[in-house]
């Protein structure tokens, strides 16, 4: 089971990097990864130039007794003071790394420091008076190459920066062997140098390819999460509109007839636990087809439109307006008592044929025939709507513009 589970999370980590590996990285996320690289760089220099000391006041101890004290004091104080020039170079990139141009002149800039210090380091070695002595010698030489392993560690983010401090490094150990006959154990040394420099170079490029692809890594899953999110967000609204359309008719913004037809079996369930008086309102214009033939049928959506305005108006918030069909609406109020309901019916249909709709191009009343219907306790909702829609057809016949019951 341990097993199947690490194999999962293998799976799991590898199809994200599969994912992040796919995105396509454009020119600010290629300098979003150089400005984490040169963090990682910042980060490092002021821990390592923190604690620096340590290791050059080591390397001044084991010198004591064969170096005189004067070449000791001026080393040691010019590390000291190229150790705090380098706190300062990189609180100065720190506060330029969101620009791309700024951030590159800075580096430049520590890439021709870091061979300085380099060379401030890299002289401990070659210190008059430690030759003679095998023993001091061979641990300053020691020391020297543990600088440069540590640098890999601290530079590798930067590689030109590593490859001149390295370089610098070695410098002091080139010149003494310069200096030396052909053949003789300075030369060999010098010798060796160009060997560690080589090898420290090799493991340093290496290092930073994997601090390069790891940053590379986490600004491509950062990029994908972000498509994600954006994509979830589109999908929520593209869900929502659709839920919309399902719900709203889109020409009058009332409730569709599914939409209503729902809510009143939640209500009709939710009757069964608490009984609430419940009315229903069925609406349908007068002579409408003769306003889609005679105005043409834009004329005909502006009037439902209106007509859906000016009932919607006198309703309260919670009842409920749907365009049941065609130009017939249908309203649910509740709470309502019968003669509520029956004045609320009244003064809808009055209301609607006191007053043009529509104003433009020309005005344009309507009226309505109106169906009403109390449901009551031990009837569905269909058959209290079939009610009303039988009081509406009686309206129609008895001379339309009016309510009945």
């Amino acid at each position: 089971m341990a097993c199947l589970q690490a194999d999962q999370r293998s799976s799991m980590h590898e199809a994200k990097n599969h994912a992040a590996s796919d995105v396509v990285l454009d020119d600010v996320d290629k300098n979003a990864i150089e400005a984490g690289l040169a963090q990682v760089l910042i980060k490092r220099q002021q821990f390592s130039s923190c604690v620096s000391f340590l290791g050059f006041g080591f390397m001044a101890w084991v010198m004591r007794d064969v170096v005189s004290v004067h070449l000791l004091e001026l080393w040691v104080g010019s590390l000291l003071v190229m150790e705090m020039l380098n706190l300062w170079f990189v609180g100065r990139l720190k506060k330029v790394l969101d620009s791309s141009a700024r951030r590159w002149r800075w580096l430049h800039g520590l890439t021709v420091y870091f061979y300085f210090l380099g060379v401030a380091w890299g002289s401990g070695a070659v210190l008059p008076g430690l030759q003679p002595n095998s023993t001091v010698f061979l641990m300053m030489t020691v020391g020297m190459v543990t600088v440069g392993l540590f640098a890999i560690h601290n530079l590798s983010t930067h590689w030109p920066i590593l490859l001149t401090f390295c370089l610098g490094l070695a410098t002091p150990q080139w010149m003494a062997g310069a200096l030396e006959p052909v053949g003789g154990q300075q030369m060999m040394w010098a010798l060796s140098a160009v060997v560690v420099v080589v090898m420290l170079q090799l493991y340093g490029f290496s290092a930073y390819t994997v601090h390069r692809h790891d940053i590379e890594g986490d600004v491509a899953r950062r990029k994908l999460a972000q498509k994600l999110e954006q994509s979830n967000q589109e999908l929520a609204q593209a869900l929502e509109r659709v839920q919309l359309l399902a719900t709203i008719d889109p020409l009058t913004q009332c409730l569709n007839r599914r939409a209503l037809m729902d809510a009143l079996h939640q209500e009709e369930r939710r009757r069964a636990r608490s009984p609430t008086s419940v009315g229903v309102v069925m609406l349908d214009l007068d002579h409408f087809k003769s306003i889609n033939d005679n105005h043409g049928h834009d004329v005909g959506d502006a009037v439902l439109v209106a007509v859906a305005a000016r009932v919607k108006a006198q309703l309260r918030e919670t009842d409920l307006l749907a365009r049941w069909g065609g130009e017939e609406f249908l309203c649910v109020l509740m709470p309502v008592h019968e003669d509520s309901l029956l004045n609320k019916a009244q003064d809808m249909c009055t209301r609607l044929a006191q007053t043009p709709v529509l104003r433009e191009p020309e005005p344009l009343t309507v009226t309505a025939s109106v169906g009403v219907a109390l449901w009551n306790d031990e009837e569905s909702v269909q058959a209290c709507i079939q009610r009303a829609d039988a009081a509406l057809y009686r309206a129609k016949r008895t001379g339309r513009n009016r309510v009945c019951q």
